[in-house]
């Protein structure tokens, strides 16, 4: 019975944390990439994709992002924007 219950409270953890947001990265020659939004870094975009793993995107090629969950970006000026981007 503990086992069984143990593995409910396994189960449920693992299938709330699971529902993870897909971001979105649309590139100027009209392709998207799928994953998770990173960091930006020296001008470049780190995007974690479960296919093709963590990618490193020069932000002048991407042509737009979407995400469905709320994010913050911190600008050089010290302010901070938070909110969903598309």
């Amino acid at each position: 019975m503990r086992f069984a219950t143990g593995m409910c409270g396994l189960l449920f953890l693992l299938f709330s944390c699971s529902h993870g947001y897909a971001d979105e990265v649309i590139f100027e020659n009209g392709e998207r990439l799928i994953g998770t939004l990173q960091r930006v870094e020296d001008n470049k975009l780190i995007f974690k994709s479960e296919i093709a793993g963590e990618v490193s995107v020069d932000i002048s090629k991407i042509k737009g992002m979407y995400s469905e969950r709320p994010l913050e970006i911190l600008l050089d000026d010290g302010t901070l924007l938070r909110g969903k981007i598309i």
